[in-house]
């Protein structure tokens, strides 16, 4: 089964293939199964772990049969499962088998761009962002010195548009507003700040904040929050009985394409005023 990739056919052809793994929920009752284009996951709740060794069975072997119907097969290596644990600490590891091998435990799993721990703390993602800002500054601060530096203005544009997305990516799902997820973003935030406004290490949080003019991440973070649950709330009222309703003939066809009309003008800009300074035994100032 070959799926084109990068086509207007490919994801409505992968979601008649897919559908068959979507299907398989009804399977066990504890069991959830979703899937992101060809990212599976498979969530399992018990109230003792050592259940879901025998509800993972049924499941696994269904997703083998489907793969091999297409004449897929899943990565062995690049299949993962991650206990989160409720109170308690985890003493028993369930075992999980795919192709007859054991499928690793890890501490972490990324799915999505979002690394999961089993505490759901998210501190490890945070972590994981913090290294990726350092790593962007740093070839930043390359460019510096090949140009003499960069505009505060080009830096601060550089945060706004790559910096805070990547920090708020999927915020609506592991931000809590605790105060250790608070200190962790002060600490992103506070690299380009300096970076912006050209201060000591030494200076505070608040004081770069003021002086680059960026608000805070944490509150950043909640208005993304809260235009999220608004857009749910509208998608929920233009969905009715499972179908959303829409005008099929208002949207535009993937082969249609349309030209981009431009308008040439004159700026209008006055001519600068020149600025001279006089010195002699007293120093005067005028502007003619």
């Amino acid at each position: 089964m070959v799926v084109p990739l990068g086509s207007s056919c490919g994801p409505v052809l992968w979601r008649l293939v897919i559908n068959g793994v979507l299907n398989m929920r009804n399977i066990e009752n504890d069991a959830y199964i979703q899937a992101y284009a060809d990212d599976i996951v498979v969530m399992l709740r018990s109230t003792v772990s050592y259940h879901f060794t025998n509800m993972s069975k049924p499941i696994m072997k269904k997703l083998e049969e489907w793969a091999s119907s297409y004449k897929l097969s899943f990565s062995k290596e690049k299949t993962k499962n991650l206990m989160f644990k409720f109170r308690n600490k985890i003493t028993h590891f369930p075992s999980f088998h795919l192709y007859n091998s054991r499928i690793s435990h890890d501490k972490e799993l990324k799915y999505l761009g979002i690394r999961l721990d089993p505490n759901l703390s998210f501190i490890p993602h945070l972590n994981k962002v913090l290294t990726n800002i350092c790593t962007i500054y740093e070839k930043a601060r390359r460019i510096e010195r090949a140009t003499w530096g960069l505009r505060p203005g080009i830096v601060k544009e550089i945060y706004s548009v790559i910096i805070e997305r990547i920090v708020t990516y999927g915020s609506e799902i592991w931000y809590r507003g605790t105060v250790e997820q608070k200190n962790k973003l002060l600490q992103i935030q506070r690299i380009p700040l300096i970076t912006i406004t050209k201060c000591y290490t030494t200076v505070s949080n608040e004081s770069l904040k003021v002086l680059s003019g960026c608000a805070p991440l944490d509150l950043k973070i909640e208005l993304e929050i809260e235009v999220a649950k608004q857009i749910k709330i509208i998608k929920k009222e233009e969905i009715y009985e499972g179908f959303q309703n829409f005008d099929c003939e208002e949207l535009m066809k993937p082969w249609d394409t349309i030209s981009i009309g431009w308008i040439y003008f004159e700026p209008s800009v006055d001519k600068s005023r020149s600025v001279w300074c006089a010195s002699k035994e007293t120093i005067s100032h005028g502007i003619p």
